[in-house]
């Protein structure tokens, strides 16, 4: 067994030695006229690359797998203590690189994409921001603590961060209000805190923008998210499209959702409840459930299938919460051993089950990935891994009874309904996190008066109760715009691109498989826009294009609701 096998072999890498070697390749590259030498320097580089990035995978994982365990502590610290060395001479090499005199001829070579996101890294790194990034990790962690310290009381049952989608799913529907206005009452007594911490997130951000030569946070996240296809005007003109075609459409959902529910009005405490007796449980097994999976996508799709499979041969799959285990989930790519490796701690519920769908998905995205000639290729950037996971997902929901043990249709339904919901928050998200950015003195209030009016326009179909429920501070809950700004539009775009993958499903299976398989093959050698093109999915950021796929999702997804 692969996983095996490395454990014995397992040895410490010097981190030191392995970024002078890079920095000799770069003055190597600088010095040589020869093409045909600056090639194999590439590949010298790369070969480093990957002996580093798998040392790196294989500590994270078994520094994951065991906190209490000493040595893997140990070697996750000393990575720490050293990566910035190796990060440099990387930055070098690349910058080396991007000066070449034979430029032209290289990018014929290896890839236009890849000298894109290279010269986009490049301008990320090329002046000293550690200062700021000291105190930008230090904020996070400040509210990482808060919130894990957080717990609410209802009916004697204690609610924290990690069993909180349980309670707002639950069938309860008195009990899922208590807790709406629970996390209320604890929002109006944190709200100073959160609103301090994200006013210095967002100056310290402002700060590192402009001290990398950028206008704004706004013009570096583009960058940074590597978006070398579509800008923020794009992103602007695709929020505009959700709203009109999307967000207006919405009730035609909501009023099934209501029948269904047996109320006269949704409140943001229903939102994510879809049937008055929801008690569908998957498969408790997390192996089983694999094997399930792998099982039915023989036929159509066998070569993930074996993906799946060699992960079994492989022992590299950890599923099973435990003592010391941390609390995550995570997909890596070993790449001098050829192995892929699912981290998760599954428990038979729905929040879990999505989890695993995705992370499972994300391992077959990457094991296709690494395919690709050189290691920069491997790591397909957020809105196409998105569009990915979400196509993934509906593929799931074609054989979704054998994967629950009652109930399933119920589920496949509300999966589908959730994925809407998502993508009007994240736009929500992402047009509250512009605002701010682009007026880094915006004052507290003014900060809820503004998601207020936003979630007016993106929710028009829910109704807000203001004397019990402050649905201006809700932004107060969502960790990724204090971890990961300017990242939930990714996921919306991603979504959208999944929909239509959902609707190509639904006319031409066999065609839909092809279009998956193209997606996977470019997903990381391509820009997002022609990842889609050459998938023959429609262009997410063309108004017409987004009226197409939400209309048709919806009227299925109506059809489908209105039967169970």
């Amino acid at each position: 067994m692969k996983f095996d096998e490395i454990k014995k072999l397992y040895k410490r890498i010097d981190i030191i030695s392995e970024a002078n070697l890079i920095n000799f390749y770069a003055n190597r590259l600088a010095r040589t006229k020869s093409f045909d030498e600056k090639n194999s320097i590439i590949r010298e580089v790369d070969i480093i690359k990957r002996r580093y990035d798998s040392f790196y995978e294989y500590v994270f994982i078994r520094f994951a797998q065991d906190s209490s365990d000493k040595f893997f502590n140990g070697e996750f610290k000393y990575i720490e203590d050293n990566e910035d060395e190796f990060k440099k001479a990387c930055v070098k090499f690349a910058q080396t690189l991007l000066d070449d005199d034979d430029l032209d001829k290289l990018k014929k070579r290896w890839g236009k994409y890849f000298f894109d996101k290279l010269e986009i890294k490049q301008n990320l790194f090329y002046k000293d921001v550690i200062g700021l990034n000291i105190n930008e990790n230090k904020i996070l962690k400040e509210i990482s603590d808060r919130r894990n310290a957080i717990s609410i009381s209802i009916d004697n049952e204690i609610v924290t961060s990690r069993n909180l989608i349980t309670h707002l799913t639950s069938p309860d529907r008195e009990k899922r209000k208590k807790v709406a206005l629970a996390m209320n009452k604890n929002n109006v007594k944190s709200k100073d805190f959160y609103a301090e911490k994200y006013r210095d997130l967002v100056v310290i951000r402002h700060k590192i923008a402009k001290r990398l030569g950028f206008d704004g946070y706004l013009d570096f996240s583009d960058k940074d998210r590597c978006r070398i296809d579509y800008d923020h005007n794009d992103i602007i003109n695709f929020r505009n499209s959700i709203k009109k075609h999307l967000a207006s459409n919405m009730h035609i959902i909501t009023d099934i959702q209501k029948k269904k529910l047996g109320v006269d009005s949704l409140y943001t405490y229903d939102m994510r409840v879809y049937f008055k007796e929801h008690n569908t449980i998957p498969i408790k097994d997390p192996y089983l459930l694999l094997k399930k999976i792998s099982e039915n996508l023989k036929n159509d799709s066998p070569f993930l299938s074996k993906v799946i499979d060699k992960m079994f041969n492989d022992n590299s799959l950890d599923l099973n919460p435990r003592k010391d285990k941390a609390k995550i989930t995570f997909a890596s790519y070993l790449h001098n051993f050829d192995t892929s490796f699912i981290f998760t701690n599954y428990e038979a519920n729905h929040s879990e089950f999505n989890k695993f769908i995705t992370c499972l998905s994300y391992a077959l995205l990457n094991y296709q990935s690494s395919y690709n000639e050189i290691i920069e290729y491997t790591s397909p950037e957020d809105d196409i891994i998105r569009a990915y996971t979400t196509a993934f997902s509906f593929i799931v929901m074609n054989f979704i009874n054998e994967l629950f043990l009652n109930d399933a249709k119920k589920y496949a339904t509300a999966y589908k309904i959730k994925v809407l919901y998502d993508i009007l928050f994240y736009c929500l998200i992402s047009e509250f996190e512009e605002s701010l950015y682009l007026d880094i003195k915006t004052d507290i209030d003014e900060r809820y008066e503004i998601f207020r009016k936003l979630h007016a326009e993106y929710f028009p179909f829910i109704s807000v109760d203001k004397n019990e429920f402050d649905v201006g501070m809700w932004w107060l809950n969502y960790n990724n715009l204090f971890n990961t700004p300017m990242l939930s539009i990714n996921y919306a775009i991603g979504d959208i691109s999944g929909l239509d993958f959902c609707n190509n499903f639904l006319d031409d299976k066999k065609d839909a498989f092809k279009k998956m398989n193209t997606l996977m093959d470019n997903a990381s050698k391509e820009d997002f826009l022609t990842s889609i093109k050459l998938s023959g999915l429609k262009n997410p950021f063309i108004d017409d294009n987004v009226k197409d796929i939400t209309i048709k999702y919806i009227e299925n997804l109506a059809n489908e609701y209105k039967k169970i």
